[in-house]
C-alpha cells in the first residue's frame, strides 16, 4: 500500500511537473509565433533523458521511476484517445464533398515523396556508414527508414490546425482528411515492411496488405 501511494504521489508530481514545463515552453515559443505544440515537444525532451537525464540522472531516475512512466503511459494515451475523438468530431462531411478525389491524390503524392526520399536518404547512409545496414537487413531497413519518413504525426497536426484555427474551415477539413489517408497507407506500410524484415520475402508481406498467396497471380484482395 505504501508503494502503491508513493507511485500515486510521484504521478502526480510528474503530471503537474509536465503541464507547467509544456505549458511555459508552449508560451514561450507562442510569442515567437510558432505552434504551441512544439514547445510541448521540447518539454519532453527537456524532462527527459536527452537533457535533464544528462544534466541530473538520479532527479530525472527518482522524477521518473518505471513504476510512475507505466501510469504516465496510460495516462498519455487515454489523453490522446480523448484528443482525436474531439477532432473526429469536428470533421464535418459536407465540406468534403466532391474533395475526397483531390485529397486521395494528394495523399498518395505525400506518402510516395517521403518514401522515395528515405530509401535514398538510407542508400547514401549506407555509403557513408555501411554498419547501419549490415548484410540481410539492409532492404529491410531501407524501407523502415522510407516509411518512417511517410507517416504523418497526425496528433500534432491536429493541434496546429485546432490552435490556429483552420480546423472547422474547409482547407483544414481537406488537410486533416489528408492526413488521416496517409496514416491509413503508412501504418500499412509499416505493417508490411515489419513482415517483410520477418519472412525476409515478398509473399510474407502480402497478408499485412490484406492480401494472401494465390496461384500464379500471387494474391487475391481478402
Amino acid at each position: 500500500m505504501t508503494l502503491e501511494l508513493s507511485t500515486l504521489t510521484t504521478v502526480l508530481v510528474d503530471v503537474a511537473l509536465i503541464m507547467v514545463v509544456s505549458k511555459l515552453l508552449g508560451a514561450l515559443l507562442a510569442r515567437f509565433q510558432q505552434p504551441a505544440v512544439i514547445g510541448e515537444i521540447l518539454g519532453g525532451i527537456a524532462l527527459g533523458p536527452s537533457l535533464l537525464g544528462a544534466l541530473a540522472p538520479q532527479l530525472q531516475a527518482n522524477l521518473f521511476a518505471p513504476a510512475a512512466l507505466a501510469q504516465l503511459q496510460v495516462l498519455s494515451q487515454l489523453g490522446l484517445i480523448l484528443f482525436m475523438f474531439l477532432i473526429g468530431l469536428e470533421v464535418s462531411p459536407e465540406q468534403l464533398k466532391g474533395r475526397v478525389p483531390l485529397a486521395t491524390r494528394i495523399s498518395l503524392a505525400g506518402v510516395a515523396l517521403p518514401l522515395a526520399m528515405g530509401i535514398g536518404l538510407g542508400l547514401g547512409l549506407e555509403t557513408w556508414a555501411p554498419q547501419l545496414l549490415p548484410g540481410d537487413f539492409r532492404l529491410s531497413g531501407l524501407l523502415f527508414l522510407g516509411t518512417a519518413m511517410a507517416i504523418t504525426a497526425f496528433p500534432v497536426l491536429s493541434r496546429i490546425l485546432k490552435e490556429r484555427g483552420l480546423l472547422a474551415q474547409p482547407l483544414g477539413q481537406l488537410v486533416i482528411t489528408c492526413a488521416a489517408i496517409d496514416d491509413v497507407l503508412g501504418w500499412t506500410l509499416l505493417a508490411a515492411v515489419v513482415s517483410f524484415s520477418r519472412s525476409g520475402s515478398l509473399a510474407g508481406a502480402l497478408p499485412a496488405l490484406g492480401a494472401r498467396p494465390s496461384g500464379p497471380w500471387c494474391c487475391w484482395w481478402a
